[in-house]
């Protein structure tokens, strides 16, 4: 598995941030994206489906499906954070995440409490040691 990006976008409001993360937009053809919502008032729309924003929420987007996040009151800014990762071609989580059942799963409602482990995340990823950032692709697996 590579992890091939994951922001953190706190307070989701400045007009060049609201352009950028509502647009409907879509991976390459081996890219998978989770976002994890901290708060905030808005939808995230996830190819045809549209959800309410709810905190401690994490949404699943499989190669090619269109997706956006719209804010809603901009006194309730959407905190959110995004992880962009592709599986390797011989790994068994790309079996995984390529099930039908597996995307229908979600949202799951996990509260925010992994707000932690994302930030983890984060902070391993942009490491420059590369044990930190192997450290952060197992974490994820």
């Amino acid at each position: 598995m590579k992890i091939r990006d994951i922001v953190f976008v706190y307070q989701l409001k400045t007009p060049e941030l609201v352009r950028w993360h509502s647009r409907r937009h879509h991976h390459g053809p081996d890219e998978f994206e989770l976002h994890y919502f901290l708060g905030g008032d808005g939808h995230f729309r996830n190819g045809p489906e549209r959800y309410v924003i709810t905190p401690g929420s994490i949404h699943f987007s499989a190669p090619g499906e269109l997706h956006a996040i719209h804010p809603g009151d901009i006194r309730r800014p959407v905190s959110y954070y995004a992880v962009l990762f592709s599986p390797d071609t011989d790994d068994q989580v790309g079996e995984v995440l390529s099930n039908q059942q597996y995307a229908a799963s979600f949202p799951h409602r996990v509260g925010t409490r992994y707000r932690v482990l994302f930030e983890d995340l984060k902070n391993r990823y942009a490491h420059t040691r590369p044990e930190k950032r192997a450290a952060a692709t197992h974490t994820l697996q």
